[in-house]
């Protein structure tokens, strides 16, 4: 949909389901949480991958973090909106809590080692830390390719380096 805002059409949909979304979270708020959490949450999201797809950090940032409280699995979209707000230590804040309460969120644990990796000065302490989310995340779920993946290229990018300054 955002790809079609281009044009001018596209912008007046975009707009409209903008708005739309608005309209049923405003309405499902309105009830009351009861059997329409869920609705409030999808409404939520809907929004946030909206303000996301525009670049409205920010408002994507406040819908995520209203439905994370019901549903904690948004962590890792939560942490790259604040990522994309340039508020780096608020996403890793974000997902090293969600680690604490699913270590086996290989996607959260992923999403921390990039942060790690890319926003911190590459010493031997920040691939330590680094290497140690992603082995706990393995540790946790063996059978997880992708996790050794990452893991393995962790603990080499710290041998690396360590050889490098030592």
């Amino acid at each position: 949909l955002w790809a079609e805002a281009s044009t001018e059409d596209g912008k007046r949909r975009f707009d409209r389901a903008m708005l739309m979304n608005e309209s049923i979270l405003e309405l499902q708020l309105g009830l009351g949480d009861g059997a329409h959490g869920s609705s409030v949450v999808g409404a939520l999201e809907s929004l946030a991958d909206l303000s996301m797809a525009s670049g409205d950090w920010h408002r994507a940032i406040e819908c995520l973090d209203l439905a994370l409280q019901k549903k904690p699995t948004l962590a890792t979209r939560l942490a790259e909106a604040y990522q994309h707000a340039g508020q780096v230590e608020m996403a890793r804040s974000i997902l090293e809590r969600q680690i604490e309460r699913n270590p086996t969120d290989r996607v959260a644990a992923c999403a921390l080692a990039e942060i790690h990796l890319a926003h911190q000065r590459p010493t031997p302490e920040a691939f330590d830390r680094t290497a140690g989310v992603l082995e706990e995340a393995f540790l946790a779920t063996p059978d997880d390719p992708e996790l050794l993946m990452a893991y393995s290229t962790a603990r080499l990018l710290r041998d690396r380096n360590a050889s490098h300054l030592g």
